[in-house]
């Protein structure tokens, strides 16, 4: 036997002996991850957002929007924009939308009454009306100011919903008088943070969604998502998706002057169409002011 044929033998057996080695040292299969549990009952899920809502506070913020919309030739548009928003719970809210040509978005609301305008050539157009009415109709704009303001916490439950548990999650429904779907709020039990929420026509068709994710923590122990994203549906498909990213979130302290002013409805001039919302949830087209 020679030199070299030795060493091959003892490696040979020293290399099987590590196999054997590592054989028996394979890790035992880990036992599945069992969902986190959520609430109990309705009491007790209606209790954990009511809670949350009643910690918020103003915040300000900056950040980015995305919006994707269809036409009614279903042709595809998009728009980006800086943004700045600022929110008063539980009503109040202001977002504006700037890109390299100037404002492109402007949504803002207070108790009595909302705007959405929205400047890109291809739209061009004015939404208003009272706060009430818009409520009562349901989900019609492209970024709803109750829909925002849900997505931020402003979630409201009671004991009429119907809670149910399916993977870490908890689903509240709230269905019509009639029995149909008419709102559903998921929720990831990890943390009970609304993770999206679905809303329903009269009908039980599915008119618009809102989801949020990439939850932050702001002073005073506030939870916030940073990222949201909205859609809204017709009968053919989707309508229109706007993503928000927001950043430095953090609390507003708005002065008396804010207070009164940065709430309030914008100017109508310089829209191709300005539409009001009626008391049969539709908005009606009103004359812009060139006509007047």
């Amino acid at each position: 036997m020679t030199k070299h044929s030795g060493a091959w033998m003892i490696g040979g057996v020293g290399l099987a002996g590590l196999l054997l080695v590592l054989a028996g040292c394979t890790a035992p299969p880990q036992e599945p991850r069992k969902p986190i549990p959520g609430k109990a009952t309705i009491d007790e899920a209606v209790a954990a957002l009511q809670a949350r809502r009643v910690a918020l506070v103003p915040l300000r913020s900056g950040g980015q929007c995305r919006i994707k919309w269809w036409d009614d030739e279903n042709k595809v548009h998009e728009e980006s924009c800086s943004i700045e928003l600022r929110v008063c719970p539980p009503q109040r809210v202001f977002l504006v939308g700037n890109g390299l040509l100037g404002e492109m978005i402007r949504l803002g609301a207070d108790e009595n009454a909302f705007y959405l305008r929205v400047k890109p050539k291809e739209v061009s157009a004015y939404w208003g009306g009272r706060r009430d009415q818009l409520a009562a109709c349901g989900q019609t704009l492209w970024i709803n100011p109750d829909n925002l303001l849900e997505a931020l916490g402003v979630v409201q439950v009671d004991r009429s919903w119907i809670l149910q548990h399916e993977n870490g999650t908890d689903v509240l429904t709230r269905l019509s008088p009639d029995g149909r779907l008419a709102k559903q709020i998921m929720i990831d039990c990890g943390g009970y943070r609304v993770r999206r929420i679905d809303y329903h026509a009269p009908g039980g068709a599915l008119t618009a969604t809102i989801e949020m994710n990439d939850y932050e923590t702001i002073d005073g122990g506030v939870v916030v998502p940073t990222w949201l994203q909205m859609t809204v549906y017709r009968a053919e498909g989707k309508h229109a998706v706007v993503t928000l990213d927001l950043s430095g979130v953090r609390r507003f302290e708005p002065t008396d002057a804010q207070k009164e002013k940065l709430f309030r409805p914008a100017d109508t001039r310089g829209f191709k169409h300005v539409y009001r919302l009626d008391e049969h949830c539709r908005f009606v087209p009103q004359p812009t002011a060139d006509e007047e």
